[in-house]
């Protein structure tokens, strides 16, 4: 049936129905305490200080939700008009069909819009005055180091398909994650260097808790990228006879699998097993129950 379809005319369909996709499925409830006793690693956190947790996720959440929508239509759209194929994980016609390549990569670039606003607002007068309190590191250093690993390793193997007459797929995937891996650098040095006025002690911890969440999850998708990167790379080794054939699918797959496991850790939600508490309540505290 849908091959009968004109390519323009079955583009627009699909188009459609993700749009009542997203309107139809309804988003996962939000509870501003939960959140807030996630990200501040307690169970009593006070109120004005909840308001703050929680406009700052409902932000980051409508960037990231925006722009993961945003790719996986771009794919669906690049898939069909381009090759007539839409794929999971791995694309005949490179990575720009790939819904999971491009949903991450639009959930990346909406997690940097997310951290660099504050870069439009206007500049502080003279008299401002800014915090001289030391930051920690960010968190997130490992991950990192492995995706900037993989994602260097998957040139290295697109470079040498490429060299060998084999095709630029590998190569140009590579390449891509590696502007996936700048973009993630760039969120990361907005998140740790961006302006800090002078706050009060409470408001500092707070700052620094939404800070660490940031750099957490960016590292987190960053990881994901890079063992994208790392799936066509093995792919390719595998299609061209570099590596056995058994090998070179249980790679592909353990690896692709294990993407969409990162994908989940950078989620910007508690866990479902997070657990809820009923402690004693304070003064000018609200009890996270």
């Amino acid at each position: 049936m849908f091959a009968a379809l004109p390519r323009l005319a079955l583009t627009l369909l699909i188009i459609a129905a993700l749009v009542g996709l997203v309107v139809a499925v309804p988003r996962r409830p939000t509870e501003p305490r939960r959140d807030a006793a996630w990200l501040a690693g307690t169970w009593l956190v006070p109120t004005d200080e909840v308001d703050v947790y929680a406009r700052s996720l409902r932000r980051v959440r409508a960037h990231r939700r925006a722009g993961g929508w945003i790719g996986i239509a771009f794919a669906v759209v690049a898939g069909i008009a381009w090759g007539g194929q839409v794929t999971f994980g791995i694309a005949t016609h490179g990575p720009l069909a790939d819904v999971l390549f491009c949903g991450v990569a639009g959930v990346l670039v909406g997690a940097l819009s997310a951290e660099t606003y504050r870069l439009t607002l206007p500049r502080a007068g003279a008299s401002a005055s800014a915090s001289l309190a030391p930051r920690p590191e960010l968190p997130g250093r490992r991950q990192v180091v492995a995706a900037r690993v993989l994602a260097g390793a998957s040139v290295v193997v697109g470079a040498a398909t490429a060299a060998t007459g084999h095709g630029t797929v590998t190569l140009f995937t590579a390449l891509l994650v590696v502007v996936l891996v700048l973009v993630c650098a760039a969120t990361r040095a907005s998140v740790a260097h961006r302006r800090r006025p002078a706050l009060l002690d409470r408001a500092l911890v707070v700052d620094g808790n939404l800070r660490a969440f940031a750099a957490r999850t960016v590292a987190w998708l960053e990881l994901t990228a890079g063992t994208l990167a790392a799936t066509w790379a093995v792919s390719a080794l595998g299609s061209l006879g570099w590596l056995p054939d058994v090998p070179a699918a249980v790679l592909s797959l353990g690896t692709l699998v294990t993407a969409v496991v990162f994908l989940v850790k950078a989620s910007p939600r508690p866990p479902r097993r997070f657990a809820w508490s009923d402690p004693a309540p304070l003064a000018g505290t609200v009890p996270i129950a």
